[in-house]
């Protein structure tokens, strides 16, 4: 299978998506939750990257420490997700590294590691460099703008390599 390590915030929101939001919601004189914190347009670019490839998503964003999976689905596809969602990589930042902080590359390479067999390529969607080893298979968005077409056409290169 091939797989989309998903981070969402930088990748499916950005700074200019999250000003807007938050003078849409001061003009609304509402506070909306973090769940509506997500640009649609954003998502649509994902879905093309999802069904193009027969890619899957593995969420290695931060998100997953605080919603838990099957609502996170509930969420994206409030703004049009048609992938699959079938994990998440383990929150190893409790683990004492002694020479640097655990990166997101760490647990994304944990969650490869046990599952060796079932993955052909990957891709890794993130507005963070802290892939380590994995920085070869890194797309990494501007967090000003958040997933572009670029960035698609980027990851579905590296998705037709193993």
């Amino acid at each position: 299978m091939k797989v989309v390590f998903l981070d969402i915030d930088g990748v499916l929101n950005s700074r200019s998506f999250m000003l807007d939001f938050e003078a849409r919601c001061e003009d609304a004189g509402e506070v909306l939750g973090f769940q509506h914190q997500i640009d649609h347009r954003a998502v649509l670019r994902l879905n093309r990257l999802l069904i193009n490839t027969r890619a899957v998503v593995v969420v290695s964003s931060s998100w997953r420490r605080i919603v838990d999976l099957d609502e996170l689905g509930r969420i994206l596809r409030n703004y049009g997700f048609e992938g699959t969602i079938i994990g998440a990589t383990p929150d190893l930042t409790h683990l004492d590294r002694g020479d640097r902080p655990v990166w997101r590359g760490d647990e994304i390479a944990h969650w490869l590691e046990h599952h060796p067999r079932a993955v052909q390529s990957f891709v890794i969607l993130d507005d963070g460099n802290d892939m380590g080893e994995l920085s070869h298979r890194l797309v990494r968005t501007d967090d000003r703008v958040g997933l572009t077409d670029e960035d698609v056409l980027r990851a579905m290169k590296l998705l037709e390599n193993p």
